[in-house]
């Protein structure tokens, strides 16, 4: 399969890559580039949004809508914050969108 020969074995693996560097690869091209396109589209991602500060967190709902709107807000602050839930739920994950999100994202990003 061609996915499997450039190391592609999930969505998350897809939504890490962008349009260029698909087509950069043998026997890869606008058709195949169209396809995948088109399927992420349907589940509400795309290419490249994983390389997006909050892109890991996956799905386009209004719920998920709120939590990307939120930590955009959030990370305009100077406060601390603390995220609370239990385990599995992205804590983390929210908080590198925070601080990609904040004025802090070139500095190191400390788990």
């Amino acid at each position: 399969n061609c996915l499997n020969k450039m190391n592609i074995m999930s969505l998350g693996d897809l939504v890490r890559k962008t349009e260029q560097e698909l087509l950069t690869y043998k026997n890869f091209g606008e058709t195949s580039l169209n396809e995948i396109k088109e399927i992420l589209g349907s589940k509400g991602l795309r290419l490249g949004m994983a390389r997006e500060g909050d892109a890991r967190l996956l799905g386009e709902s209004a719920a998920m809508d709120n939590v990307r709107r939120m930590i955009k807000k959030v990370a305009r602050s100077q406060a601390p914050i603390h995220i609370t839930g239990e385990s599995g739920t992205g804590k983390e994950l929210v908080a590198g969108a925070l601080h990609y999100n904040s004025a802090r994202r070139e500095g190191p990003f400390i788990k």
